[in-house]
């Protein structure tokens, strides 16, 4: 909690959800450290409190912790993609099994690999040349509709 990627990510999704979705209620929101197996003891958890039939989806910031919580609504005995829906960010090659399996409904990639993008900003400075003020490096959201075919974007 608190870092730049977390803090942007939730105010991202916080704001689609309220001006897209208004009749989703966020009904909890905890850590798990972007640790795969806290995630699982984080999930059984909310499970445990709020009741499998109160959760419609879970929103995971990465794909490690999306990947545990769907352990954890198998172990509680209920199938991921169906009885609980599970939505993350990085597009991971494991989330995009997930995705291909129907345990997992999408993933929004955020891409290590920006090298690139980066160095031709700094190419640009050096030779003197403007370059704008925010530069965007494209990513994919990769879902039942194209994760098959997707893993050259995967890492």
């Amino acid at each position: 909690e608190g870092t730049s990627s977390v803090d942007g990510r939730a105010a991202g999704f916080r704001k689609i959800i309220d001006s897209q979705f208004p009749d989703v209620e966020i009904i909890v929101e905890q850590t798990a450290n972007f640790n795969m197996t806290e995630a699982m003891d984080v999930m059984a958890n909310i499970i445990e409190s709020q009741g499998a039939e109160n959760i419609d989806i879970v929103f995971a910031h990465n794909d490690g912790m999306a990947l545990g919580a769907i352990q954890a609504i198998k172990d509680a005995g209920l199938t991921p993609g169906q009885d609980i829906k599970v939505i993350a960010i990085d597009g991971q090659k494991e989330a995009l099994d997930a995705i291909i399996a129907g345990e997992m409904i999408a993933s929004v990639q955020c891409s290590p690999m920006m090298g690139p993008t980066i160095y031709e900003v700094i190419d640009k400075l050096e030779a003197g040349e403007s370059v704008e003020a925010e530069t965007i490096v494209p990513d994919k959201i990769f879902d039942a509709s194209n994760a098959a075919d997707s893993y050259d974007f995967a890492f």
